[in-house]
């Protein structure tokens, strides 16, 4: 009788994800003759019968937040099953509203009411000549420069940085800026 190779499975590396990504392992494996993967989860392959599906968590594994994937193979010598393990980590999706569309008075500083989760950093920029009171808060205050009084309005950008794996969003505010009123009094007035 030849000598069968020992069946050897590594489902392949712990991984982190963001929500709402699907997963394909880097599973490395030798002398098998099927394989069959399977979750501590609700979420899906897309065919578990084949070496690298991919993965879709469901709501409940991301609101979990981890997942064990379970890769099973079948040897070749009478009734070997080996198995290996990984853990799928589920970062949650940063989000982020910069506030509405609003304005401010010429010479008035414009104070922000925005609002983020699930995010590590935060930085507001203009493509204009305004000053941020503190441009890597939340809610800081603006004063609008000289070139975003001339052109009467500027966009105020806010981007959050989630973890590594759910990158950088942004959301923008239109900030209209409408000239100052000024009253000027002649003469003998009654008010």
């Amino acid at each position: 009788f030849p000598v069968q190779q020992r069946t050897t499975a590594n489902a392949g590396p712990d991984a982190r994800i963001c929500e709402g990504s699907s997963f394909q392992p880097a599973a490395v494996a030798t002398n098998y003759q099927s394989v069959k993967w399977s979750t501590s989860g609700s979420g899906f392959f897309n065919d578990p019968s084949i070496f690298n599906p991919v993965y879709f968590p469901s709501p409940a594994d991301i609101a979990a937040g981890t997942v064990q994937l379970f890769m099973s193979l079948t040897g070749f010598s009478y009734g070997e099953i080996i198995k290996d393990t990984l853990v799928l980590t589920i970062a949650p999706k940063p989000s982020v509203n910069a506030g509405p569309d609003t304005f401010t008075c010429t010479g008035e500083e414009f104070y922000t009411s925005a609002s983020a989760s699930n995010y590590i950093s935060a930085q507001w920029t203009s493509p204009g000549d305004g000053i941020f009171g503190n441009a890597d808060t939340l809610n800081t205050q603006f004063l609008p420069g000289a070139y975003d009084i001339q052109s009467k309005q500027t966009m105020l950008i806010l981007n959050v940085a989630g973890e590594a794996v759910c990158g950088q969003i942004s959301d923008t505010l239109l900030l209209n800026i409408y000239p100052g009123f000024t009253a000027s009094l002649t003469g003998d007035t009654t008010i």
